[in-house]
């Protein structure tokens, strides 16, 4: 398994990344672009986990 996380699965221009951070007392993915955010996690591991184990297509228009 990857320690980087996937690109958006959001279709734009822009490319400036994703990023699993912390928020309060958990952590989850961001996308750095347009600001989606995946599921909360207890752990930075479980987040990417949960960011990087979408379905092919997830979020694709």
């Amino acid at each position: 398994m990857s320690n980087k996380p996937k690109q958006c699965p959001f279709a734009h221009p822009i490319k400036s990344g994703s990023a699993i951070e912390p928020i309060n007392s958990h952590f989850h993915g961001v996308c750095r672009d347009c600001g989606a955010q995946g599921p909360e996690a207890d752990s930075f591991a479980e987040a990417l986990e949960a960011w990087n184990a979408r379905r092919d297509g997830d979020g694709k228009q």
